[in-house]
């Protein structure tokens, strides 16, 4: 850790001072670091006049790619290099973007575009760095600048992430590798960043990013690789290979771990490093038991076969090469696995191999002649373009410079180190979810980034909620970020908080909440709990950030008690732009919507205003949904509208909503619509009693009888090849204040406390036994097999 040199961050090249990212102390990586960005300077943007990133060795040679500026960019900006940060984007403006769709088209070559279109992680990349680049303007380290279509930063940002929802995320979540192609039908694993998408929902209230960071691990925990830690490039969402036109890398059909799906451990790696998320730390520890050791970085098949030597490309230069790859990219993107997984002190061996491609002096890395890699060798050893950023990427996780920007420049004290002051419950609890959500409080002693996940054991449906705060008050309803129910029984509870050990529960799932009030009502949120927590889909606010504008929308949180419960949020439309701003309901691909046909809702105002109700559809991407208007007055008033009267918003769409197509539904606020212009800009709403009518039989499922909690939670461990079985890691019993537990001979079993700390890490003994002190034992334990297979967990009472 950085030793702080005042509580006030600075920002130098590699290192905001005040950063928490984990790091290996060695004075190499940081060296690689500024050596290789001088040296991509010097080879892919000053030999040429426009400013951008440019690929000297690709199929046309020369070309830019706007995954390269995007790459260009986060090198810029954690180099704290505004200057060519600003070079490159204002190239990007100029050359690439495309005002009429609102992206970056993806390919230029010799002053034109020469390939149309978004490429999802281009865009969604450089958003995220001038969200960064807007933070540190603000904080005072970097200068205000407009690109040369004069926007700033962040209203390019906004504009980019608005796009990118609209034309990039599906239904059900699922991220599309380009505008209006693909998503339900095929992905790009190594697109997906939910870090990324964690960081967009907190600047865009208006659209549900976490549920697009859930449904990313919802398709990798499907995929053909999950225990292995690897993923194709290419695959349907259901876990499946998809074999139809793959679009710019077809490598074997898809079926293979290689350029693009290797990108998914530094991407999840992110995740873990900056919000916790427990499953990609559970998905990077299945890839670092599978690779081992460094000198097996490579790409794989999904049966985990490396790839054959013999099937080669040729680079636009004309060089051949072997797809079969040991070099500083294969190297940075497994150390991020292996640095995720094992810590900063068990990963010198990885760094060793990677500065074994960077020889002292070079530039650039890649060794001049590389015997042991066929048909790579000569005076030009790579492409001067991926494996320079991906090493990079590699290299500046392990050397911690790859920081979540917002969160060092947002530390409120940096000197204290983050801890509990009251640690989450340990269970293992029985939850009733007709007598309420499932609740889980706790408190950090500063705000700090933090993930709650949960996940049915042992089929893995799961659910999670993340957030930067001291309190971390979770509610949920038992469904997961789908709006499917969990089964009912045991569900593993991990609260994660960047810098601490993952706290672990158990909660039994005993009875889901029948939320019909008829045959034709079901009950959305009727706001009961203390907490927000719909009964489907999630609540969200909206505002007119993304046109310029200062609207928002206060806090929501439920006001009152018991039945008088309700939910109570304030709003601003400010001074500037559009005025609207409101709250929203989505309907995180809850199927059941589009079985609906009407609302009903109560409201109530500090004064007489007109709220807006919309009805949002995935289809309809201008502003044109259908509507209707409400009086709100200072009494409650219950409003009931049919589908068939809602209009279109802005009068020249006809005819009634499609539920099938719908995404949300939006109490819109705006400035124009006021009835009383004293009042006119700020105000109190109040809502409660949220109800959709349809056919109920189809909008949810009657839920089960209640199941008793049994004794304990299950004890099963690992067997072969990763299957659980009931026998195959037991506990033999408690004598003289010890436990004997039995496994396989040599099974890894890993005790953890309840706190979060190992408490024991053995082997079992010839005879497959460990013993162990058991005077306050309780907690979780873990076997790791030696196959690469997911640990599961057992619990001890």
């Amino acid at each position: 850790m950085v030793l702080l040199a005042s509580l006030s961050p600075t920002f130098a090249a590699f290192g905001i001072t005040n950063s928490l990212q984990p790091r290996v102390a060695d004075s190499r990586l940081d060296s690689a670091l500024a050596r290789t960005w001088r040296g991509l300077i010097k080879t892919n943007i000053d030999p040429w006049t426009d400013g951008l990133l440019h690929r000297p060795n690709a199929e046309i040679p020369g070309d830019a790619v706007s995954e390269g500026q995007a790459y260009g960019m986060i090198l810029a900006l954690y180099a704290n290099d505004q200057s060519t940060f600003n070079k490159i984007w204002d190239a990007a403006e100029k050359n690439l973007w495309n005002a009429g769709t609102g992206y970056y088209d993806w390919r230029y070559n010799k002053g034109a575009i020469v390939g149309s279109g978004m490429a999802t992680d281009a865009d969604q990349d450089i958003a995220l760095m001038l969200l960064f680049a807007d933070s540190l303007v603000k904080k005072g380290m970097w200068t205000t600048h407009k690109s040369s279509n004069s926007v700033d930063y962040k209203t390019r940002a906004l504009t980019m992430i608005k796009t990118i929802w609209e034309s990039a995320v599906t239904a059900n979540y699922n991220l599309a590798p380009g505008a209006k192609w693909g998503g339900d039908g095929f992905v790009n694993p190594g697109y997906f960043s939910p870090a990324t998408y964690r960081i967009f929902a907190q600047y865009d209230a208006s659209h549900n990013w976490l549920a697009v960071a859930n449904q990313c691990y919802v398709v990798l925990a499907k995929n053909p690789g999950i225990a292995k830690g690897l993923v194709p490039d290419w695959m349907i969402p259901d876990g499946t290979y998809y074999n139809g036109d793959l679009g710019y890398n077809a490598y074997r059909t898809g079926h293979a771990l290689y350029k693009d799906a290797i990108r998914i451990h530094w991407r999840l790696s992110l995740d873990w490093l900056w919000f916790g998320e427990p499953r990609a730390k559970a998905f990077l520890d299945s890839a670092a038991a599978f690779i081992k050791t460094p000198d097996r970085a490579n790409f794989y098949d999904m049966e985990g076969a490396i790839i054959p030597v013999a099937d080669t490309f040729t680079l636009g230069s004309g060089l051949s090469r072997s797809r079969q790859e040991y070099s500083e990219l294969t190297l940075g993107m497994w150390a991020c696995a292996a640095f995720a997984s094992k810590g900063s002190d068990s990963v010198g061996a990885w760094v060793d191999s990677l500065m074994a491609f960077l020889p002292d002096g070079a530039t650039s890395w890649g060794r001049p002649s590389d015997t042991d890699i066929p048909a790579r060798n000569g005076s030009t050893p790579n492409e001067q373009y991926f494996e320079q950023f991906l090493a990079w990427f590699g290299t500046a996780v392990l050397a911690g410079r790859f920081s979540n920007i917002l969160e060092d420049l947002d530390d409120p004290n940096p000197s204290l180190a983050i801890d509990w002051v009251t640690p989450p419950p340990y269970g293992p609890t029985s939850v009733d979810l007709q007598e309420g959500p499932c609740t889980l409080s706790a408190k950090l002693n500063k705000a700090a980034n933090w993930t709650v996940a949960i996940q049915a054991y042992p089929n893995g449906v799961s659910w999670s909620a993340s957030g930067r705060s001291e309190a971390i008050d979770v509610a949920w309803n038992g469904f997961d970020a789908n709006g499917n129910p969990f089964p009912q029984g045991w569900c593993l509870v991990t609260t994660s908080v960047r810098g601490l050990s993952s706290r672990l529960g158990w909660v039994w799932l005993s009875h889901h909440r029948d939320i019909r009030l008829s045959t034709d009502w079901i009950i959305v949120d009727d706001f009961s709990a203390s907490s927000l927590s719909p009964n489907v889909g999630a609540w969200g606010t909206f505002n007119n950030s993304s046109n310029g504008g200062t609207a928002n929308v206060g806090p929501l949180a439920p006001s009152g008690t018991g039945t008088d419960r309700a939910l109570t949020y304030t709003y601003d439309l400010g001074e500037n732009g559009y005025q609207y701003c409101g709250l929203a309901w989505n309907s995180n691909g809850w199927a059941g919507l589009s079985s609906t046909t009407k609302v009903r809702y109560r409201a109530k105002a500090d004064h007489k205003t007109v709220m807006d109700l919309y009805l949002v559809q995935s289809d309809i991407g201008d502003d044109n949904y259908f509507h209707v208007l409400d009086t709100i007055t200072t009494s409650w008033k219950t409003f009931e509208h049919a589908y068939s009267t809602f209009t279109g918003r802005l009068g020249s769409r006809s005819g009634s909503p499609d539920p099938s197509k719908g995404t949300s539904f939006h109490w819109h606020i705006q400035a124009d619509k006021c009835i009383d212009s004293k009042n006119c800009t700020t105000g109190t709403i109040t809502v409660d009693d949220i109800h959709l009518g349809g056919d109920v039989s189809k909008m949810i499922t009657t839920p089960a009888a209640a199941i008793e909690m049994p004794a304990s939670p299950p004890i099963v461990g690992v067997g072969p090849r990763g299957k659980a079985t009931a026998s195959s890691l037991r506990v033999l019993g408690f004598n003289r204040g010890r436990v004997e537990l039995s496994a396989a001979a040599g099974t890894k079993v890993v005790w953890i406390d309840p706190s979060g700390r190992v408490r024991g890490h053995s082997e079992t003994d010839s005879e497959g036994r460990i013993r162990w002190a058991s005077a306050g034992m309780t907690g979780i334990v873990f076997a790791r097999p030696d196959d690469g297979s997911a640990a599961l967990p057992v619990v001890l009472r």
